[in-house]
């Protein structure tokens, strides 16, 4: 039991690196460098940045690619994949 929590635990901190990173560039790139004078400003802003985030920023770690392309893109391999294999269900 012990040796499966700590794969667990293990697993968690992998997936944080992202969000992590997200969050960092999102203070740097944006939070720090306005003034809100609401909450609703705030998360407002934060809307907006995720959508560019997300769609029109390009990132080194996915060969200046943006997120939602990979992601798409993915999807239509995957989905590729999946009909020109020979699957029969019975």
């Amino acid at each position: 039991m012990a040796s499966q929590y700590l794969w667990m635990v293990k697993v968690e901190q992998t997936d944080n690196i992202c969000i992590e990173r997200f969050w960092r560039s999102a203070k740097v790139e944006r939070i720090y460098l306005n003034q809100y004078n609401t909450i609703k400003e705030l998360k407002e802003d934060v809307a907006d940045y995720m959508e560019f985030y997300n769609y029109r920023r390009f990132h080194e770690t996915l060969e200046y690619k943006k997120p939602m392309k990979v992601y798409y893109d993915s999807l239509q391999i995957n989905e590729d994949n999946y009909t020109s294999a020979d699957v029969k269900v019975s």
